[in-house]
């Protein structure tokens, strides 16, 4: 696909890497000659030094042979003239980073009206995330798929875990539940392993379970938690406000400790149930205080990757059992792994996801439906999709079938037929009407079903 993006930000770099992977023709314009300097040396990109919004700069891309169109810079109205300039001059789909709340009422105006197909909030997006992750009673990333009814945990494994020093055969043995162990992260590598992989201390593990299942799993591996009541977030810009007025209908109690008075002042009249603090949150001796270590949950949102690794880390000193880091550098996020922090939301990933996730789609309007969710983990070595069985070439061929042959480093995880969980095995069938759950560590990118069998 021919792709133009406007803006080489963080979404717009994390972006370009996503799809640099997927061989796309990509054109970067960017206001900023570093910053398109820095993306054409990286990738195998078109960088253009120019205003996004001006019409001379897109008309001279050739906009009739564009299939894609992104306008993520930080100023809504210049991604939203871009997207009109582009969708006129003859781009196939246009999509905008739109971030400022008096626009939220609008969305449907600028799809049918203004001819943006697709609208991203990063900031809304993260504060769904957060609301997500406060309500899951759990110690450790949980990702929900298939409405609900199946759930991915993500373990560190230490010295002393129950499962250290077991084949997946064993753990199977052991705990007695029907799951699936999905991938191992060892060092730096990722991988999709076999029945008689040994887990040792330092790997990290994805369990994929029915949600009951998963469940009963956590609380024999002791990392279910009481349910969240109080909550204490440190700094709230955009998606802190997002997020107050989220826990504001719940039946949570949240204060917030910001360090901008005349912030603190319009918290107050915009959140008037919520406990707002004046200070510096990266202080201890503020946030005791302020009473975080009687607080369930600890959510660092301030503007600085440093000031929230800070804040968590002290939260997790204090032994507060739920703690949610904002990171833009997602490097960060690997050293909350260390102290088995693994609760980090990016605003940049999630919005990249998103896209990406949108561009699959659309690569493949065949089969425009399949692809239901995308989720990256382990440095983005491996996807997790959730996937609709449609017109795929090998219903009812069962696994073992020397027919139905996957690529490597592809699982069929999950199948959900008539509301029922399956963990597959060799007699396993796809069929229509079947929800997939599919890993994947290949580098071949699955925009279908299909896209799981070798040729």
């Amino acid at each position: 696909m021919k792709i133009v993006i406007v803006g080489a930000g963080g979404i717009g770099s994390c972006l370009i890497n996503f799809l640099a992977e997927e061989h796309h023709e990509i054109t970067v314009i960017d206001s900023k000659p570093r910053v398109v300097e820095a993306m054409t040396d990286k990738y195998d990109v078109t960088g253009i030094c120019g205003s996004g919004a001006s019409y001379s700069v897109l008309k001279k891309v050739g906009m009739e042979a564009v299939d894609v169109f992104l306008a993520i810079t930080s100023t809504d109205e210049a991604n939203i003239m871009a997207c009109m300039i582009a969708k006129e001059l003859g781009a196939g789909h246009t999509i905008a980073r739109v971030r400022g709340r008096e626009y939220l009422e609008d969305i449907d105006v600028f799809r049918e009206k203004v001819g943006i197909d697709h609208i991203i909030n990063p900031e809304l997006a993260v504060a769904n995330e957060i609301m997500r992750l406060l309500k899951m009673p759990m110690a450790v990333n949980v990702q929900s798929f298939m409405d609900g009814n199946v759930l991915l945990a993500e373990q560190n494994i230490t010295e002393h875990h129950p499962m250290a020093g077991l084949s997946l055969i064993d753990v199977h043995r052991k705990f007695g539940i029907s799951m699936l162990v999905a991938t191992v992260t060892r060092g730096k590598k990722a991988l999709v392993p076999r029945g008689d992989f040994v887990l040792e201390p330092g790997d990290k593990i994805s369990i994929l379970a029915q949600t009951q299942q998963m469940e009963k799993l956590l609380e024999e591996l002791k990392v279910v938690q009481r349910t969240v009541k109080r909550v204490m977030m440190v700094g709230c810009g955009s998606i802190g406000l997002y997020l107050g007025e989220l826990l504001q209908r719940s039946d949570m109690k949240l204060k917030i400790v910001e360090f901008d008075k005349e912030r603190c002042l319009e918290l107050a009249r915009l959140l008037p149930d919520v406990s707002i603090a004046y200070g510096d949150g990266i202080e201890e001796k503020i946030l005791a205080e302020e009473g975080l270590a009687k607080c369930d949950a600890c959510v660092s949102l301030t503007g600085a990757d440093d000031r929230n690794l800070v804040v968590s880390m002290f939260a997790w000193s204090l032994g507060v059992p739920k703690i949610i880091t904002k990171v833009l550098n997602v490097s960060y996020a690997s050293v909350l792994r260390g102290v088995e922090l693994d609760n980090t939301v990016s605003p940049y990933v999630i919005s990249a996801n998103s896209i990406l996730r949108y561009i699959r789609v659309l690569n493949n309007t065949e089969h425009a439906e399949q692809i239901q969710k995308l989720y990256r983990m382990a440095d983005n070595q491996v996807e997790v999709l959730e996937l609709s069985a449609d017109n795929f070439t090998k219903f009812g061929v069962p696994f073992m079938d020397p027919a139905f042959k996957l690529h490597p480093g592809i699982l069929v995880a999950t199948i959900i037929r008539d509301g029922v969980v399956h963990i597959p095995n060799g007699k396993s069938t796809i069929e229509p009407g079947d929800e997939v759950i599919v890993v994947s560590t290949a580098a071949v990118k699955i925009r279908c079903l299909d896209d799981i069998l070798e040729a």
